[in-house]
C-alpha cells in the first residue's frame, strides 16, 4: 500500500514509526490521502486497511484489485475510487457510483510495470491544479498509455563518460 498527499512537519518519516502508529495520523490529520495497492499483496493490504479506506480521499486499484476491494469493504463508503483495466476504460467511482470514464488511446504495450503509478501521479497532479475528475482521468489514462508504449531503459543502464 502506498500513500501520498501527506504534508507538514509532523508526518512520520520512513523508519520513525510502525505502520500501526502511522494509521491514526493518516485518519485524523485532516489531510488528503490516497492509496494505491500492488496486486500480489493487495488482498492482505486491503483487509489490513479496511477500517481506514473510507477515510482515504482517493483509492487507486486495477479491475482485479477492485473485485478484492468489493469483497472486503462496502465501496459505497469510499469517496473516490479510480479503477483501471489495462486498455479498457478506466472509471472513477464516487461512493460506489460511476462518474467519469476514459478509454486510454491505443498503444502497443512494451512494459506495464509503473503504469498504475504513472496514472495515479498524473491524475493527482491534474486534480491539484484544478482539473475536473473527467479531465484528470483523460490525461492520466493517456499518460499511462504513453508510458507503457515507451521503450524500456536498458538494465544496467549504460555509463556516461
Amino acid at each position: 500500500m502506498r500513500s501520498s498527499g501527506l504534508r507538514g512537519p509532523s508526518v512520520p518519516q520512513k523508519g520513525q514509526a510502525s505502520p500501526s502508529l502511522r494509521r491514526p495520523y493518516l485518519t485524523h490529520s485532516g489531510g488528503s490521502t490516497c492509496l494505491h495497492f500492488f496486486l500480489p499483496s493487495a488482498e492482505a493490504m486491503i483487509r489490513a486497511s479496511a477500517h481506514w479506506l473510507p477515510k482515504a480521499t482517493t483509492v487507486f486499484v486495477n479491475a482485479a484489485e477492485y473485485r478484492l476491494l468489493e469483497r472486503v469493504v462496502d465501496t459505497s463508503t469510499l469517496p473516490e475510487v479510480i479503477v483501471t483495466d489495462g486498455p479498457r476504460a478506466a472509471v472513477v467511482r464516487h461512493f460506489g457510483r460511476q462518474g467519469a470514464s476514459a478509454v486510454p488511446p491505443p498503444h502497443l504495450p512494451r512494459e506495464v510495470t509503473g503504469a498504475g503509478d504513472t496514472l495515479a501521479g498524473t491524475f493527482l497532479a491534474h486534480r491539484s491544479h484544478g482539473a475536473t475528475t473527467a479531465q484528470a482521468l483523460a490525461e492520466a489514462t493517456a499518460a499511462a498509455a504513453r508510458y507503457v508504449a515507451a521503450p524500456s531503459l536498458p538494465i544496467p543502464a549504460p555509463r556516461r563518460a
